[in-house]
């Protein structure tokens, strides 16, 4: 058992680091160490990657985080917030879960989700009122059309079986 979780988690960690820098690795005073297998698909390979890249950018004004600029530990913000955008997602830059469940919404044709990296704010607090809110405090916690769906396997899981886009059509997120 602890084999396979630990197998599983190389993987992932792979993965991340393959979409995040591709095969290039990451650049250290011109120094750039092969993180993947050079027959490894790159970021730049298919459609899956082409979208997903869109949203690498976590580094947003403080404005693109709460536009309401209200007080995200409370429910009434957290309520303000989400309703005002048809996908709002809770997450962390470093969060692999969270990467796959924005990659599922571009898969998805979400263009411009309203991405809250918690790791800018209270996060303690912010996750801590989401627990009280939808019963899930660890991120990504997605919501679409104002209510949560839940998390990065969940999200995974509607894409693939198709329900995601419908969802999506339901918000006004996507035509």
């Amino acid at each position: 058992m602890a084999a396979s979780d630990g197998a599983k988690a190389a993987i992932e960690a792979e993965r991340w680091l393959r979409f995040t820098y591709g095969n290039t690795g990451i650049s250290d005073g011109g120094h750039q160490p092969a993180l993947v297998a050079d027959d490894a698909p790159t970021r730049d390979e298919g459609e899956r990657a082409a979208k997903y890249d869109q949203f690498d950018d976590w580094s947003e004004g403080e404005d693109d985080k709460n536009p309401e600029n209200c007080d995200l530990t409370t429910a009434t913000c957290i309520g303000t917030v989400v309703a005002k955008h048809p996908v709002t997602v809770f997450s962390k830059p470093w969060c692999p879960y969270c990467r796959r469940a924005i990659e599922a919404l571009a898969l998805a044709g979400v263009e411009n989700p309203n991405i809250i990296d918690l790791s800018q704010m209270d996060a303690l607090g912010i996750q801590s009122t989401l627990q009280q809110m939808t019963g899930r405090r660890t991120v990504p916690n997605v919501f679409i059309g104002g209510k949560s769906i839940g998390g990065g396997d969940e999200t995974v899981a509607y894409e693939r079986n198709g329900k995601l886009k419908e969802m999506l059509r339901a918000a006004g997120a996507i035509s």
